[in-house]
Parts: C-alpha cells; structure tokens; sequence
C-alpha cells in the first residue's frame, strides 16, 4: 500500500501539491470566518441556514471563542443591567394631559434568550417593553389626578405600573416557551419628570407656597407662645427675688455696702474726686438736684448758688406790700417782713 501511494506521489507530484496548497490556502481563509468570539457580558444564539433555523436544541453560546460554520449567522444579545429612557403623552384622571418621562433598568434572563431570539427579535425592547409600560402607564395614571403624580402618590404609582408590566410581559412569549420564570427582570422603574400645562404648575406651585406659608406662621405662634411663657416665668422670679431680699436690706446692710463702695472708690488708681455726703452716715454723695432744701445765708456765694429771692404774692382784693430784708443786718428768728393790710394809711 505504502509502494502504491508511494508511486501516486512520484507519478503525480505536481498536482498533489496543488490541491495541499489549495487547501491550505482555503483553510486560512475560512478559519477566521468559523471561529466567533462572545465578548464579556454577551450570549449567542446561531441561526443554522441548513439545519432548522434557530437553534433551539443547545443552549445560547456563552463568553469566549466558538468555531461555527460560516453560512450560519450569529446573534449577540446583552445579558447585562440596561438602561431605558423613553417619554410618553398620559391623561390624568380629570382628563389633564400630561407628558411624562419614564427611565427603567433591565435585564434578560439566559434560559429564554433563543425562545426571545426566535419570537421576538433583538429588538424586543422596542416592540414589546416599551409598549407594554407605555400602555400600563397610561392606564394606571388615568385613575390618578395631577397632585397624586405630582406630589402624594408618585411612589406607589411607580410600583404600581412596574407590577403591572412585569404581569403582562411572559404573554408576549408564545405558551411553547413554557416555564413560569419572567424572560425580563426589571430591577428598577422611575417617572422621572412630569411634565404639565403651564397653568396647572403654577397653581400647583402657589398651592405648595401657602401650605408652607401657613407652616411657618404656626410655628411662629408656637414659638411667641414660649417666648410669653419664658416672660411670665422671668417676671414671676423677679418678684419673687424681691420679695425674699426686701425683708433682708436694712439700713445697717445699705451703710455698710455704702462704706464699701466709698474703699473701693478710694483705692482705684484712677484720678477721682469723692465727695462725702452731710448726713450723720458720710456716705459718699449722689449729686441731684442744685436747690438747697435749707436757707442760705444772705451775701454768701461760697455754694455757687445764689439764694433764692422772695417772690411777690399776687394781687387779691386787699393790698399786700412786702419788704424786702437789709442787706447789713443778718435775719432774726423771725422773718423781718411786714405785712399791712385794709387801708393802706394804717401801718
């Protein structure tokens, strides 16, 4: 056998080594078309052109290279955490229009990724998750009113349309795909902004300012309130504190904080001038009125103050003359004035 083949090579040289370089030149060609590589966070399902379409047989080719035969064709599908932002016009429950801005996270579960491939296409967000929330959203908002989306229920509805679109989404796989677990997980779905008549959020504005406005006056009653109440407990200890130390201050206590003002005064290193009062107790002198309360001696100006002259009475029916006093003679005991009265030719 090994003569015979031996002798095929020798007799047939040249066209033996046409058909290895034939083939090794197809080989590397080809090669690069049969190997694919799944990148990271991808799976792959093959479509066979000759062997049923969609294979459903093996699971979805996982991360990593694969030789496949180049007149198959292959689908990447993302497995990982996706994210969505679409907008949508919804009516409220009074009939207001609104448009609201939706965003949510999700990702496919890699069981159903070839039943998704063959019902539903690469493009089953487009055609199937986006309607479904839409339409969910549209229903359950149409039950709400403004101020429920806008303010009070915004997160019971959002839980709401994502309960409802997770119970709606397994109809869209045909009942051969079997199984009860969810094709698509959502791990979050938000409103993200609201968008209402021009009108509407300015009354909704104006609204929410005089709700705080009324807040702020309530606490501010609230605190005058304690500020009355810290006043009349003050004003109850200041009475108290006097009445405790009216029956302490005797004129003893008082003379003898008096002497100890006039020390303190004293030893000040401060120029200062003490003035020594003329009651028997010497107590430094607290400067008041100018008028003396005694008569001052007539001609001495050693005071500063010049005495007070008499005044003149003022006319009655009756004449009345008054004298003033001399200026030589000191004044007796008595007043030296006299006073006439009735006629005046009588003295």
């Amino acid at each position: 056998m090994f003569n015979r083949l031996r002798y095929v090579i020798s007799e047939y040289s040249i066209e033996v080594v046409i058909v290895i370089f034939l083939l090794v030149f197809l080989a590397i060609f080809t090669i690069p078309m049969m190997l694919y590589a799944v990148p990271a966070g991808h799976v792959a399902v093959v479509w066979k052109r000759f062997g049923g379409g969609t294979d459903m047989d093996n699971p979805p080719m996982a991360e990593g290279s694969h030789l496949v035969w180049p007149w198959n064709i292959v689908t990447l599908y993302d497995m990982r955490l996706r994210h969505v932002n679409k907008e949508f016009d919804v009516l409220s429950s009074d009939g207001l229009k609104m448009t609201i801005n939706m965003s949510w996270q999700f990702h496919l579960n890699p069981i159903y990724v070839s039943e998704i491939h063959k019902s539903l296409g690469p493009e089953f967000d487009e055609t199937v998750v986006v309607p479904q929330i839409g339409s969910r959203a549209r229903d359950i908002i149409s039950r709400n009113s403004p101020e429920d989306l806008y303010q009070t229920r915004r997160s019971e509805i959002e839980k709401e349309i994502k309960l409802a679109v997770e119970g709606s989404l397994p109809q869209a796989l045909p009942p051969t795909a079997g199984g009860k677990e969810q094709w698509l997980y959502f791990s979050d779905l938000l409103i993200r902004d609201i968008k209402l008549p021009t009108a509407v959020e300015e009354a909704i504005v104006r609204k929410n300012e005089q709700f705080h406005l009324n807040q702020e006056y309530n606490f501010r009653l609230l605190r005058e309130a304690k500020e009355a109440q810290r006043k009349r407990i003050e004003a109850l200890g200041i009475k108290d504190f006097q009445n405790i130390i009216s029956t302490g201050i005797t004129d003893s206590y008082l003379r003898w904080k008096g002497i100890e003002a006039t020390l303190q005064l004293a030893q000040s290193n401060n120029a200062k001038m003490v003035i020594i009062g003329s009651p028997k107790e010497g107590m430094p002198l607290i400067l008041g009125g100018l008028e003396s309360t005694t008569p001052a001696k007539l001609g001495d100006n050693s005071t500063g103050v010049k005495a007070k002259q008499p005044e003149l009475a003022p006319p009655t029916g009756k004449q009345t003359a008054v004298l003033p006093p001399p200026t030589n003679v000191k004044p007796a005991a008595e007043p030296p004035l006299a006073a006439a009265s009735g006629d005046p030719g009588k003295k």
